[in-house]
């Protein structure tokens, strides 16, 4: 109980909670939510959820493979160059490199 509060509470923090948009269009486009108070809350968000995430499917993988299985899982199509660096940056550990993918530009404004 004390943990979903506290995933609602960053993500209101964020104003996209969901399944609770503020119209039925949707959250509103726009780089309001892309500043470095939401890429912070962005991180403990992700800090967080990998905590308690089975990440199985990333650790199974050989450590060149994993930056390639999080795109799959995560629904992006590619990391570009500068993503791949800062995932390979993470050093093969399953958790951080889910943080980074999570937090990364191609997951964030995928539309």
């Amino acid at each position: 109980e004390a943990r979903r509060r506290q995933l609602i509470n960053q993500l209101n923090g964020l104003g996209q909670v969901p399944f609770r948009p503020p119209s039925v269009g949707g959250w509103p486009s726009g780089a309001a939510w892309l500043t470095t108070s939401a890429a912070q809350t962005r991180i403990r968000i992700a800090a967080m959820l990998t905590r308690y995430a089975d990440l199985k499917t990333i650790a199974d993988e050989p450590a060149a493979g994993r930056a390639d299985a999080l795109a799959h899982v995560l629904g992006v199509p590619g990391w570009t160059g500068r993503t791949r660096a800062a995932l390979s940056a993470a050093g093969g550990d399953p958790g951080r490199l889910v943080i980074v993918g999570l937090c990364a530009p191609e997951y964030v404004v995928n539309g």
